[in-house]
């Protein structure tokens, strides 16, 4: 099962320390959305701006995972991206498009243009003939030319050093360079090694820093090192593990250029007298001056007699190690930068590297193409409020979309201790947005759902509490030692009753850290009275069994609805399918096939869905799906037919305008009559059927 689309798997060791973080105003001037037309979708609150796969010009076309960058002799600005499995092309008059790969999935074939299939294309480089080689999932070197031809070099991965304590390191990416000669050079656990024209391949340097990690545990773990070659063969080495420039000569000498090994500050100055702080990546001007980009977003100039000056000063400055982590860095021949980055902080572009940042010769800074996506917690009116991760929204009896938002604090995270904090959101049909009420993470909520009343009930622990129009709080629930943590709040019905999923509140066994479920695996009904009795599944056992009430299995539980007749009916995400349960307790898969992922309309049975996450019923008691990983808002009949009613299959990102259009990963969504809400990573979407 490949869960590698928007999740950490596509993204290097390197860049695994940097998590979102949120700042706290609006997004600027109130801009209320357009009105509602049939047959179209807009932004109804917040930002969608940031991940996508969508080619165009720079403006408008967006990525995912954006890991390095290089210039190469037409001009082109190219692109190694990680999330789409790509290699994109901006040229000089702006245009993007996908060179070569770009599947929804990780694949590995050769072939020509989008036949092609990457696994993590994670560093590229170019030769003076407008070839770029591709260092991919740490396993490959591939050659694409400049008509899109891709071809496999050489399998890296049993070349070189990787204890069996390390393994887990072993995909994190190869940086290399490419000599006029067509020699690849590339760095791989502390060596350096070069693969020759003719396939040969051979080590010139066995141990390019003397110390991996400080962290004991992983010391053995060096950070890949950035590298460029010049015209006459000599490789210089950005050194992430010591903060030096490295110079490699062709027979393999290597001395120390510029910097110190123990450097702790950034110093500018002659050879070891300069220091630098916590080298990203490294490239070379037509004379041979080096610049460097460190952490902070500084810029540095290295003279090829080692003279160190500062051409950007550094940007941020944070007050934990996440730190803010540069990942592409490249120089064109009129002396612009161009970077992406991966941050934490409200200024940074998002997590998944979506932009490309240019600083121009003045130091002025721009995006230069894709969304860095604007976080946040600001209340305001349409496009002014801010969201971090807006989840279960549902419509009040004012036709309020109420929805509820997680903020992110790294700095928590890496302290041993979590302390991210929750906000239940009110969005008025004109757009205005209004924070109704917070939650630090010991009163965590999780999943809501709108009783007749306009009350909003939350889950959260063992705890159900029920929030009023107004804001204020009572516990509705309290459970015992023997009830199943991690309480989710599904649905209400006309007589209180509250549907829960309950489990674990750690993410499943086998599943990325960034896959947004976890393991649900029963149902529970809390009635009015607060009696609590199981309808489906068992909490803590996963699986997937059709049955009777504690014989069926859920591999996860993501959210839900109930039609007229009292059937519940909820995503198992994980497991790709569609479950519905009975008043009585007994659950079928209605639509989906068990465990396969992928898109397919048509019967239920054939259909096919990738990580769906949420389900929500219209007044004619037809189903609509959020398809998460396929980017897609799927419909299934009453009569069992499944269509695709908003995006565009193999696209992602946000296209204004006329339906089915193309729209991010939905999170969750909301009915209103003909009006469905979808909300992503930092907004809200309107869709008028």
């Amino acid at each position: 099962m490949n869960l590698a689309r928007f999740t950490g798997h596509a993204v290097t060791f390197a860049s695994l320390v940097a998590l979102q973080a949120c700042g706290g105003s609006g997004g600027g001037d109130n801009v209320s959305p357009p009105p509602a037309v049939a047959g179209k979708i807009a932004l109804f609150a917040g930002d969608v701006g940031g991940v996508g796969n969508l080619d165009g010009a720079r403006g408008n076309a967006t990525f995912y995972g954006i890991q390095s960058l290089t210039v190469d002799p037409a001009g082109n600005l190219m692109v190694a991206e990680v999330g789409n499995h790509a290699v994109r092309k901006i040229s000089s008059d702006g245009t993007v498009s996908t060179a070569a790969g770009g599947d929804m999935v990780a694949a590995f074939a050769d072939g020509q243009g989008v036949a092609a299939k990457f696994l993590n294309p994670q560093f590229i480089a170019a030769d003076t003939k407008g070839n770029w080689y591709v260092s991919d999932n740490g396993e490959y070197i591939r050659k694409v030319t400049p008509q899109g031809a891709v071809t496999t070099l050489a399998n890296v991965s049993t070349n070189w050093n990787c204890q069996s304590s390390s393994m887990v390191f072993c995909h994190v990416g190869k940086p290399l360079a490419v000599d006029v000669a067509g020699t690849v050079y590339f760095t791989a656990n502390n060596q350096l090694r070069k693969l020759g024209a003719n396939g040969q391949m051979e080590t010139l340097v066995n141990a390019i820093s003397s110390r991996g990690l400080p962290t004991p545990a992983f010391s053995f773990v060096y950070l890949a090192s950035g590298l460029v070659v010049d015209a006459q063969g000599t490789i210089y080495i950005a050194d992430r593990n010591q903060p030096v420039i490295r110079k490699v000569s062709p027979a393999g000498e290597m001395t120390i250029l510029a910097g110190s090994e123990e450097s702790s500050q950034a110093v500018d100055g002659q050879g070891s007298a300069a220091r630098f702080v916590e080298l990203q990546a490294i490239t070379m001007d037509a004379v041979g001056n080096l610049y460097v980009l460190e952490g902070n977003g500084a810029i540095r100039k290295v003279t090829p007699a080692g003279l160190v000056s500062t051409v950007r000063q550094p940007t941020q400055t944070w007050s934990s190690g996440w730190s803010y982590s540069f990942t592409g860095f490249a120089r064109d021949a009129a002396g612009n930068f161009y970077l992406s980055a991966l941050g934490a902080g409200g200024n940074a572009p998002v997590f998944g590297n979506t932009a490309i940042l240019k600083i121009d010769a003045q130091g002025v800074e721009s995006v230069y193409a894709g969304h860095k996506g604007l976080e946040g917690e600001g209340d305001g009116i349409g496009s002014a409020a801010q969201f971090s991760d807006p989840r279960s929204p549902s419509i009040d009896g004012n036709g309020n979309l109420v929805v509820l938002d997680r903020f992110v604090n790294p700095n928590s995270h890496l302290s041993g201790h979590i302390d991210d904090s929750y906000s239940l959101r009110r969005i008025s049909p004109e757009g205005g947005t209004t924070s109704i009420v917070r939650m630090e993470y010991q009163n965590a909520m999780s999943g809501a759902a709108v009783d007749r009343r306009g009350n909003t009930y939350v889950g959260g622990g063992k705890r159900i509490r029920v929030i009023a129009p107004d804001g204020t709080v009572q516990s509705f629930f309290e459970g015992s030692e023997s009830l199943p943590d991690g309480l989710k709040v599904l649905a209400v019905d006309s007589s209180g009753v509250v549907y829960v999923a309950a489990g674990s509140t750690v993410p499943a066994a086998g599943l990325p850290i960034f896959v947004p479920t976890r393991p649900y695996g029963a149902i529970y009904k809390i009635n009015s009275d607060k009696t609590v009795s199981l309808l489906a599944g068992r909490a803590g056992v996963q699986g997937l069994v059709d049955g009777m009430g504690d014989s069926a299995r859920f591999s996860s539980i993501g959210g839900g609805a109930l039609d007229s007749a009292g059937n519940l009916y909820v995503a198992d995400p994980a497991n790709h399918v569609v479950r519905k349960v009975t008043p009585a307790g007994l659950v079928s898969t209605i639509a989906g096939q068990p465990g396969v992922l992928g898109y397919n309309d048509g019967a239920a049975a054939q259909a096919k869905f990738w990580f769906p996450v949420d389900v929500k019923i219209d007044g004619q008691d037809n189903l609509y799906v959020a398809d998460r990983n396929n980017a897609l808002v799927r419909k299934i009949t009453t009569s069992g037919v499944v269509s695709t009613v908003v995006g565009t299959v193999g696209k992602y990102g946000f296209v204004p305008g006329a339906l089915p259009s193309v729209i991010p990963p939905p999170e969750g969504i909301a009915l209103k009559d003909s009006a469905l809400f979808i909300t992503t990573r930092n907004g809200v979407l309107r869709a008028d059927l």
